[in-house]
């Protein structure tokens, strides 16, 4: 599981799932994700998209413009790097855990905040950010910590420019199909819905 995220670290991508990549292609490894519902009840997109524990936020135009990983969860599971593996354990990975494994795979990473409570690491894979935040207690006024705990890892876009939105593209769900079958689908376990996971 070190491995899964340090790989997240250094490329911004979990499996299929990428910043940019076209709902519709990862569609095609994982099968259809969850609908989460709009991000903001003001506007009709962009809308959160789930991948078991993965939250993915995706633009009108259907590309991902943010992956969120919210660790905290006992439960929480990741694709893996085999279509239809799924990888899970991610709760109580440490902070030196983490780092120890970015640094073995030769990826850069910085302290970009920290306070009392929090500690947030970043890399910088070029086509994206990566964050991974850090508690260093479990409840606000409870004990601290032996060392620091994941609580949930990002990666998003710097900018984000829409392709041109085919005319017939449906205003709700997943996009134009790519050209493949059902039958061709290699499916991971069933979403679940999990709560939104905060920005940066």
């Amino acid at each position: 599981m070190n491995e899964a995220m340090a790989a997240f670290g250094a490329t911004g991508t979990l499996g299929p799932l990428r910043c940019c990549a076209a709902l519709s292609d990862i569609a095609a490894v994982l099968g259809p994700p969850m609908d989460g519902g709009r991000v903001s009840k003001r506007h009709r997109w962009p809308h959160w998209f789930l991948y078991e524990s993965v939250e993915l936020v995706v633009c009108r135009c259907r590309l991902v413009e943010r992956i969120g990983v919210p660790t905290w969860h006992n439960d929480c599971r990741i694709p893996g790097p085999q279509p239809g593996a799924w990888l899970s354990e991610l709760r109580g990975m440490t902070y030196q855990r983490l780092t120890t494994a970015l640094d073995a795979t030769d990826c850069p990473w910085q302290l970009t905040y920290q306070t009392d409570d929090q500690i947030t690491v970043s890399t910088d894979p070029g086509d994206a950010m990566v964050a991974f935040t850090f508690i260093t207690r479990e409840t606000y006024d409870g004990p601290e910590l032996p060392e620091p705990v994941l609580y949930k890892a990002h990666a998003w876009r710097r900018d984000h420019m829409c392709p041109p939105i085919p005319p017939n593209q449906p205003d709700d769900g997943i996009g134009l199909q790519p050209r493949y079958t059902t039958t061709s689908l290699v499916r991971g376990p069933g979403p679940r819905t999990t709560s939104g996971l905060a920005g940066p």
